[in-house]
């Protein structure tokens, strides 16, 4: 229902009355990992959730910005929103967080082929100290393990997850990762030590693992600064959620995660993304902390759009679709309008 009710929407045009009205906002679009053109899905249940996009349907994407859109670098939005000059109507902001290897090998050649600007977010331990992403390591203990039924104790209780089928793994790492987001960085990283032990099943050496899990090096993050279209933003030093941090173990995360940056590319860096980012995921006080530790901005996941009187420390950014249709009504604006009329109407019933 969904796809005929965007469909028909497209060929009424909305998207384009849309990216009218709201031409004097700034998107900033969010991408993660990618995969080679046709390859999709992996075995078994690999990027099952699609966060890492096809090749072709960025390519697509850049094609749209670039005939649509003003591109521009994250240092001209913030130096817009900081000196008050009007931002170009209809402008974007590309940013790709974590700092997977895809950034380089596949999603950089066509940024240089379209020559439009990005700002990658690395997560600085994944980077610099080839420690795996969590939710990476638990796609991979779920995708590849034989047992058919797991039981794991989380918050004192013993939950038990069926692994029988592709169905039933996809349903148990969405539930499975929903649990352990909630819990901090310790308590998750030993969980997920436990969960792969009683799987049998652990992410193999860097040289070993499926691409589409493996880190960037940081001889091509230094190509791809060098080349003038690619800034480094921080995504933190563990990917841990910042509001369940001490006080102090926040400003480790954020200045530590800055300071390695800076040491490798040899520039200064600026810009912020929050692991996960949602409402909770950020406060007052990671606000400034980020202030104390130098930062100029930081990007949540919150679903809008931006403009020169937004919070700097709140910006917010919209993710993509693989689907071009679904991609076209994001990013005009269609699909949060749709949203918020569905949640007025859901409120209107149960007042």
């Amino acid at each position: 229902m969904r796809h005929w009710v965007l469909r028909l929407l497209y060929l009424f045009q909305t998207h384009r009355i849309a990216r009218f009205l709201t031409r004097k906002k700034t998107l900033i679009v969010c991408y993660h990992g990618f995969v080679r053109d046709g390859a999709g899905r992996g075995p078994g249940i690999e990027n099952y959730q699609g966060k890492s996009l096809d090749l072709a349907a960025f390519r697509r994407h850049l094609a749209y910005f670039r005939k649509y859109y003003h591109v521009l670098f994250l240092d001209e939005f913030l130096d817009c929103v900081t000196s008050g000059r009007r931002l170009p109507a209809n402008s974007v902001v590309l940013s790709l967080d974590d700092g997977y290897q895809s950034n380089y090998t596949l999603a950089y050649p066509v940024l240089k082929e379209f020559n439009l600007p990005a700002t990658i977010f690395l997560t600085t331990d994944f980077v610099d100290r080839k420690e795996w992403q969590w939710v990476d390591r638990l796609e991979y203990a779920i995708n590849q393990t034989s047992l058919e039924r797991l039981q794991v104790r989380i918050g004192g209780r013993t939950l038990s997850f069926e692994l029988q089928d592709l169905d039933s793994k996809k349903r148990s790492d969405r539930e499975l990762r929903s649990q352990l987001k909630k819990l901090p960085r310790e308590a998750r990283e030993e969980l997920i030590g436990e969960i792969e032990q009683t799987l049998g099943e652990k992410l193999p050496g860097h040289g070993t693992a499926p691409e589409v899990y493996r880190p960037l090096e940081w001889s091509q993050i230094a190509e791809m600064v060098e080349s003038g279209l690619i800034s480094i933003g921080s995504h933190t030093r563990s990917h841990t959620i910042l509001t369940q941090c001490s006080p102090e173990t926040m400003q480790e995360e954020l200045e530590d995660s800055r300071r390695v940056i800076e040491q490798k590319i040899g520039r200064a860096c600026r810009f912020f993304a929050y692991p996960g980012g949602r409402k909770g995921d950020f406060d007052a006080r990671t606000k400034e902390g980020l202030k104390k530790s130098g930062y100029g901005c930081a990007l949540t996941t919150v679903e809008g759009m931006n403009d020169v009187n937004s919070d700097l420390y709140e910006l917010k950014r919209l993710g993509v679709y693989e689907n071009f249709i679904e991609f076209v009504m994001c990013i005009s604006g269609v699909l949060t309008l749709l949203s918020r009329i569905k949640q007025w109407r859901r409120f209107r019933y149960f007042r």
